[in-house]
């Protein structure tokens, strides 16, 4: 990963760090932490799925 592409992640993770903040009611943090943990166990299984994929059977 380059040091732009660093850059861009960075800045994006912080204004949605900001807009997770700015959320008072606790039920709706509550309900955006469940479907970002849905989508980080997604993407990892997906990623796994895909590394398994990638290796040569012997």
């Amino acid at each position: 990963m380059t040091k732009e592409q660093l850059a861009r992640d960075a800045a994006d993770i912080f204004r949605l760090l900001r807009a997770f903040r700015s959320i008072k009611d606790r039920a709706e943090r509550w309900r955006v932490i469940e479907a970002v943990e849905a989508m980080a166990e997604g993407g990892a299984t997906d990623k796994a799925a895909s590394d398994k994929a990638e290796k040569p059977h012997v």
